[in-house]
């Protein structure tokens, strides 16, 4: 894969991280939301109820009209609908946080294996920039090396040894400024 593929495709799996992410905190949001009010919503019912049942004791002793019960019995119903509506709004919401979270899950292990991809093409990259006779002289030395009794990982150790932290974290900046590979 190209480094461009490979950048193109970091990208993407990048942005359907963040797309997750923002739908997950706007769902959060809207949970905690109707969390909040769902405790006043059901002072609200229990208050509604009991008006209703005043409004019937009132209707009973003749000092309401049965329109003004319906009235109050319509009042009572639009504030248990909203209840309900509510309590089915936040199930919904629940569940639709638990998609997410494993949608984003999901997107977070896809992204980064395309950073990894995105790595690794940079690297095939500088690889295929290495001249074919230096390829050849470390094959060279790692026989010489293997006939007077040193192991390969020796030998390449000694042909590469460890970079100080502070020049492999130079590299990789200049890296991840040429090649746009951030976190």
């Amino acid at each position: 894969m190209s480094v461009t593929e490979a950048r193109q495709k970091f990208e993407a799996a990048k942005a359907a991280v963040e797309n997750c992410t923002k739908l997950l905190s706007d769902l959060t949001k809207r949970y905690d939301g109707f969390q909040e009010s769902l405790p006043q919503l059901k002072d609200k019912v229990q208050v509604a109820e009991k008006s209703e049942t005043s409004a019937y004791d009132s209707l009973v002793l003749g000092k309401i009209s049965a329109k003004e019960l319906e009235k109050v019995k319509s009042e009572c119903q639009t504030v248990k609908n909203q209840y309900a509506e509510s309590s089915k709004m936040l199930e919904s919401l629940g569940r639709g946080i638990k998609k997410t979270e494993s949608d984003l899950q999901h997107l977070n292990t896809e992204s980064d294996l395309t950073r990894r991809e995105y790595w690794q093409s940079v690297a095939d990259e500088v690889r295929k920039g290495i001249p074919k006779h230096i390829f050849d002289v470390v094959k060279t030395l790692l026989v010489a090396g293997v006939q007077c009794c040193m192991t390969r990982q020796f030998i390449l150790d000694n042909l590469f040894p460890n970079i100080p932290t502070d020049e492999f974290q130079a590299i990789r900046n200049e890296l991840v400024k040429k090649y746009g590979i951030g976190e």
